[in-house]
């Protein structure tokens, strides 16, 4: 069995140029390899695994040859190469190799001493990585790699964690950048060892904004002019260098380019879907800005940055240009009013505990509005854990528990069947109908979780209420739990609940009859109207008197765009 081992070209400004007229940087490449490809021979018998065979070690090239091409354009990494015999790391393969060097000289279309040979271990892709890793039925092939010298002179080399071992081309310290590859998918792997695939495909993988960076001749794709604009208005902004806060800097050009993108598309930033990205896109960002001293809103002066440079090829964020700038100020504006109390309150976590529990995350997530990667990022900063399959479950409850009291089907938003809890159920049925008494019949439930200690409740509405609009909606409230009235229930079509003035979700597709609670003197004796009247599927109290206590909001603010969450207890 034998397979081909492939070439990692190495490029300089020169080299790139002339690779670049060829075939808008790889064409040249696109031939070297495609008549360069492996050639598999299958023994007639299986005897022993056919990785057994795979896996021998052998050079491709011997030290001399190896050494002299590395050595005419590029001495330093020759003799770094030499000293420590990195050319046998990277000669010795997985697999038995055969190389036939006429294509190279007949098609490579450069000059000497920048092709470079590597096994396997750098030079192959499938999923699994390496041949020896693959499963059986899973496709792969050798690849070449096409890099640009940034150039010794930037001593990232002797600045990286690499830099007791010698340097070469496909090191990892980033002297040498990787602005495109070539996979040659054209194996399969089977039970007796690899088989030609019927369609070949040459799969090319470029890195435009690398690109973008070797061609300006910098080392950092964020001193390309794509970002120029960007960093000048954060280090105005922020009165710092980018030079000495590059993280924060990068976080806050990357994310908020994305955000102006996403938001011109429609994306607008929300708790759901495609909006969540958004969210947390510029969420992620006003933190880091705000680890740069920056405490005022400045996304939109991002956003218009953005706008300005890349509107020639993007007309839409010219013609959006408001609607994006309006919903980063609104997104800001929104994440600012619980930035500070969130860290804070992680803060206090932080020092009682050595790590932050699901339930932790979550709540800093639902009660301040953190995305999971800012609870990660500020514990990372502290070198603490965080529970993230723990906040996962209390995110997957959050929402069952929001699906159910918003369809109004069983517990409606009760986290058990305790009789406090079914009492609290009863009484948030009394704040909605007060809700809407105070505040207008567009209020509508949005979401709902009710223990036997507290009711959590959303509902839609888009201000903050006044002190004067939860008195009322308290004393509401507590008049029907003092009028002792009954709570009687009744199965309609959703037909005669409409027209009975009964509060549901009419979008949700009931069943032919529905459950409506009533809580209220009986109609027809008194001629009094109920204190509420709702489809839902219960549980609830027989009679308000069974509530002993005083109701009371302790809590209204924002959970989301347009939706406001009452905290409320009976004490």
């Amino acid at each position: 069995m034998y397979l081909q081992r492939h070439i990692v070209p190495l490029l300089d400004q020169h080299a790139f140029k002339e690779a670049q007229r060829k075939f808008e940087l790889v064409s040249g490449f696109l031939d070297i390899e495609a008549h360069a490809g492996p050639e598999i021979e299958l023994p007639s018998e299986q005897t022993t695994d056919p990785f057994d065979e795979l896996m021998q070690e052998a050079r491709v090239l011997d030290s001399a040859s190896r050494t002299n091409n590395i050595s005419t354009q590029y001495p330093d990494v020759a003799a770094s190469m030499e000293e420590n015999e990195v050319h046998q790391e990277c000669a010795e393969s997985q697999a038995r190799i055969s190389v036939n060097k006429t294509p190279f000289e007949m098609h490579k279309g450069m000059q000497d001493g920048r092709i470079f040979y590597y096994g396997v271990e750098k030079n192959w892709w499938s999923r699994s990585g390496t041949p020896k890793n693959m499963p059986v039925g899973e496709p792969g092939g050798p690849d070449s790699e096409i890099f640009w010298d940034l150039g010794k002179n930037l001593k990232r080399h002797e600045k990286s964690k690499w830099k007791n071992h010698p340097c070469h081309p496909n090191c990892g310290c980033g002297r040498f950048l990787e602005i495109g590859n070539n996979v040659f998918m054209e194996y399969i792997k089977t039970k007796r060892g690899f088989e030609k695939l019927r369609q070949k495909n040459v799969d090319y993988g470029g890195g435009l904004e690398r690109q973008a960076e070797a061609t300006a001749n910098v080392s950092d794709i964020f001193l390309t002019d794509a970002f120029a604009g960007t960093i000048k208005k954060i280090e105005e902004l922020s009165k710092k260098k980018y030079a000495e806060n590059k993280k924060f800097f990068q976080i806050i050009a990357d994310h908020l380019r994305a955000a102006t993108f996403l938001i011109s598309d429609g994306a607008y930033p929300s708790n759901k879907d495609q909006g969540y990205f958004t969210r947390r896109l510029i969420r992620r960002a006003i933190r880091s800005a705000y680890k740069l001293g920056v405490k005022e809103n400045y996304c939109r002066k991002i956003a218009e940055v953005n706008i300005n440079y890349f509107q020639k090829t993007y007309p839409d964020l010219a013609k959006k240009r408001n609607v994006i700038m309006t919903e980063m100020e609104k997104e800001e504006n929104r994440f600012r009013k619980t930035l500070e109390k969130g860290l804070k309150k992680f803060e206090q976590l932080a020092s009682k505990d050595k790590n932050i529990t699901g339930e932790e995350a979550f709540n800093l997530y639902q009660t301040y509005g953190f995305p999971l990667e800012i609870t990660k990022e500020l514990a990372y900063e502290k070198n603490i854990p965080v529970d993230e399959k723990g906040f996962q479950n209390e995110f997957k409850k959050h929402q069952k528990l929001s699906r159910m009291a918003s369809a109004g089907k069983f517990k409606g938003g009760l986290a058990d069947t305790k009789e406090k809890t079914t009492q609290l159920h009863t009484v948030t049925h009394l704040m909605l109908a007060g809700l809407r008494k105070v505040l207008g019949e567009e209020v509508h439930q949005r979401g709902a979780n009710i223990t036997d200690k507290r009711i959590r409740f959303d509902f839609s509405y888009n201000k903050k209420m006044t002190e004067e609009q939860k008195k009322a909606v308290e004393d509401f409230v507590n008049e029907a739990l003092r009028a002792h009235v009954s709570v009687t229930m009744e199965e309609m079509t959703l037909k005669e609940a409409r027209k009975a003035g009964a509060e549901g979700e009419f979008s949700y597709k009931y069943g032919e009859k529905v459950k409506v609670y009533t809580i209220g003197y009986p109609e027809t004796s008194s001629g009094l109207a109920p204190f509420s009247r709702e489809i839902c599927g219960g549980p609830h109290i027989k009679n308000t008197k069974e509530i002993k206590g005083i109701f009371k909001i302790k809590k209204e603010q924002s959970s989301s765009a347009g939706i406001r969450r009452i905290k409320a207890v009976v004490e």
